[in-house]
């Protein structure tokens, strides 16, 4: 069989492309990219059609891989001659789905249609399937390798009528190896693994339900043989009984020994608080000497401490208004020594000074509102607040006129200087008479601070020379020590009072000695009542303890008849379902035989498969070894190592006393010994009329010594194949 002629419609990156192909070497030098792998895809694909139909990645799926990239239609047509006639097919191909495919097969010379094959155009021609195709005439690029498919050796064995046999034989060794698998006892997976296991769980149960038979049994004898109690709660259950032999108390008997015990408990705390510590005892001596003249209340200490504070903040402000004065004062006397040079200009930096001065101005202003504020949260409203706020706001008033005062200066730049003496005159007139009244209100307020200093600290000093106390510099401490002496002394005071004491210790002792006496019927001993108080919590805890152990004792009895009717019930139980055990242990065991009869059956078949295989095999390994070596001969004359060829036509290396899978050989050798494999199982499948062989750039990987007995290699299988070789290397067009 030849190629003629080809026609790519749209596949892939091909569009409208034409070939012509002679017999013989068929050379495609093309650069990457130009599509000589999609080229060879779309022979194989106008024989055998598309692979990987299911496969959802792009790359993978071949209908998809290959769609056209300029749209169009898909597909185009190949003329061959085979057998004396020549043939033209026409495929087109759906985008997406099999069913839009199309297909025709014509008479190339009478251009008529031709029935002598079907769509399965590579099976028919080739008698081998597109796997089997792939594996031998068809070389892709990087896929040199190849293996022996059953298609391959019912081809080469000449027996094409058995081919089927050969194609079921995977199928049935798959299936053979399913069934082995699924029944194998050596793997967890396997039926008859399971059913062991099965087994030996049941018997692991069935000896643990027999061991749990024998230990109900015996809790039951032990059962028969012990008390439901524990021994300890028998014990107190006993003692119990003897301390309210003559009745339990009530809730009510309850409610009156805890208030009296209430309130020895209570006396008995104020009795350990009202007496002094040696050192407390001092500390009080010291402080009722300090407080003999009088005791001031801690509200008046706290508003001297309120005074002080005040003072403190007025003594800040009072520099500032002082200095806020002297900078008026020494305003008022430049203005006096300037007004008597009258055609004198007043320069650009002469507002330099009332700038200063409204800084100044506005500083005093702020703080005079800040002090305004304190005294407004401090006394609520009154006429000294409201005082403060109004000069507050007249310093930044003061401040503004100031800070305007320079803006006008160059209004009247262009006038002459009569008007501009005038205007002056005016203007100086009335900064003198605004001075002269922020002078007057700023020494009003001095003297208002200078009182209201000496007033705040009137009280603190006479509060102070009443205790006989001198601050010695830092006031504010020693008024906050003050107080808490004052306080500590109170509580000592009332703490010291002896009589109070004597009284409450009586009443302890009354209240002590009731108890005792009300409790004597419960616990007769006197040591039991040694602390009344801890007698009636204990005597509360008992009859909890006596309650609960009676309950207990109750439900014990309820739940050793229950119990013992339930160890007959699980006896019984247990009894049944060892029985069951033991039944579906047989079962078990009978259908492990049956499965196990059959795996034995599928092994020995497999075994036996392969041994025929092996022997139908044996026949046509001589004739592929044979040319595999003559292959090997001409592309590595040299090569010297020792090939073996297996009943599965799998060839082996022998390197350094070992026989080696190729999968161990460099990406050289593994494709030499693919290609040869491959051209020596070609040579036994067509002895006749060989097909046409398609290579896509196989030698990619061999060295330059290789590639010279490549193109001996190529040369000699062009002689009886027609070959079409594709390579993007001038090197490599042998």
């Amino acid at each position: 069989m030849e190629l003629i002629s080809a026609h790519v419609e749209n596949f892939g990156r091909l569009s409208g492309l034409d070939l012509r192909f002679r017999s013989g070497l068929n050379l495609f030098l093309r650069d990457n990219g130009w599509g000589k792998s999609t080229f060879a895809a779309f022979i194989r694909v106008m024989f055998y059609g598309f692979g990987n139909e299911k496969k959802r990645n792009p790359i993978e799926n071949e209908r998809r891989k290959y769609a056209p990239w300029q749209g169009g239609i898909y597909g185009g047509e190949i003329v061959f001659s085979l057998k004396g006639r020549r043939y033209r097919v026409q495929r087109t191909f759906g985008a997406q789905r099999e069913k839009e495919d199309t297909f025709a097969l014509y008479d190339a010379d009478t251009n008529l249609p031709s029935s002598d094959y079907s769509e399965r155009l590579g099976e028919e021609i080739f008698a081998v399937d597109r796997d089997s195709y792939s594996k031998t005439v068809f070389v892709g690029q990087q896929d040199c390798a190849t293996a022996a498919t059953p298609g391959i050796n019912a081809k080469i064995g000449n027996v094409a009528d058995a081919e089927a046999d050969m194609g079921s034989y995977g199928d049935v060794m798959k299936r053979l190896k399913s069934e082995a698998d699924r029944l194998t006892p050596d793997r967890k997976t396997g039926a008859v693994r399971k059913l062991t296991d099965r087994i030996a769980y049941l018997e692991a149960e069935a000896e643990k339900g027999e061991a749990q038979l024998r230990t109900v049994r015996n809790e039951q004898m032990n059962r028969e043989e012990h008390s439901p109690m524990a021994e300890g709660d028998i014990q107190e259950l006993h003692r119990l009984t003897a301390v309210f032999e003559e009745g339990m108390p009530d809730e009510a008997e309850f409610g009156r020994l805890e208030k009296l015990s209430s309130e020895l408990e209570e006396l008995r705390e104020k009795l350990d608080d009202a007496g002094l510590s040696d050192r407390e005892r001092r500390e009080f001596e010291e402080n009722r000497e300090l407080f003999a003249s009088f005791l001031p209340e801690d509200e008046e200490i706290t508003e001297r401490i309120r005074d002080w504070e005040a003072r403190k903040r007025l003594q800040e402000i009072l520099p500032v208004r002082k200095a806020a004065l002297r900078d008026l004062l020494d305003e008022l006397d430049e203005e006096k020594n300037d007004r008597d040079d009258e055609e004198f200009d007043v320069p650009r930096g002469a507002g330099h000074g009332s700038r200063l001065t409204a800084v100044l101005f506005a500083l005093v202003g702020s703080a005079v509102l800040a002090f305004a504020a304190f005294r407004f949260v401090k006394e609520g409203p009154g006429t000294i607040p409201l005082i403060t706020v109004i000069a507050g706001c007249m310093f930044l008033g003061i401040a503004l006129v100031l800070a305007g005062k320079r803006g006008g200066t160059s209004e009247d730049e262009d006038a002459g200087p009569e008007a501009r003496r005038r205007k002056r005159t005016g203007t100086e007139r009335a900064e003198r008479d605004g001075t002269s009244e922020r002078i007057a209100v700023l020494r009003e307020e001095i003297e208002s601070d200078r009182h209201q200093i000496a007033e705040l600290g009137r009280g603190v000093q006479e509060l102070l020379d009443d205790l006989r106390i001198d601050p010695e510099g830092n006031v504010t401490e020693t008024l906050y020590e003050l107080r808490s002496r004052a306080r500590s002394f109170r509580a000592m005071r009332e703490r010291s009072d002896q009589e109070r004491f004597l009284t409450m210790k009586k009443a302890a002792l009354e209240k002590e000695e009731k108890l005792r006496q009300r409790l004597e019927s419960y616990y007769p001993d006197p040591a039991d009542r040694t602390d009344p108080v801890e007698t009636v919590r204990m005597l509360r805890r008992d009859a909890k303890s006596y309650r609960s152990l009676c309950r207990m004792e109750r439900i014990a009895k309820e739940a050793h008849l229950a119990a013992k009717r339930e160890a007959l019930a699980r006896e019984a139980a247990e009894a049944d379902r060892i029985d069951e055990l033991r039944a579906e242990i047989g079962k078990c065991k009978g259908e492990r035989e049956k499965l196990l009869h059959r795996y034995q059956v599928v092994v020995r078949t497999a075994a036996f498969l392969e041994r025929a295989k092996a022997q139908f095999s044996a026949r046509y390994m001589g004739p592929v070894k044979a040319a595999f070596d003559s292959y090997v001969s001409m592309i590595a004359p040299d090569d010297e190592r020792l090939y073996t060829l297996d009943a599965d036509l799998e060839i082996t290396v022998r390197e350094w006393g070992q026989q080696r899978q190729t999968e161990s050989q460099s990406d050289g050798y593994r494709d030499l010994i693919g290609l040869c494999r491959r051209l020596a199982m070609i040579d036994v499948m067509y002895e006749k009329a060989g097909p046409f062989l398609i290579m896509d750039d196989p030698f990619v990987n061999l060295d330059d010594e290789k590639l010279a007995g490549a193109s001996v290699f190529l040369r000699r299988i062009a002689e009886k194949y027609q070959v079409l070789y594709f390579s993007c290397s001038r090197d490599r067009c042998l």
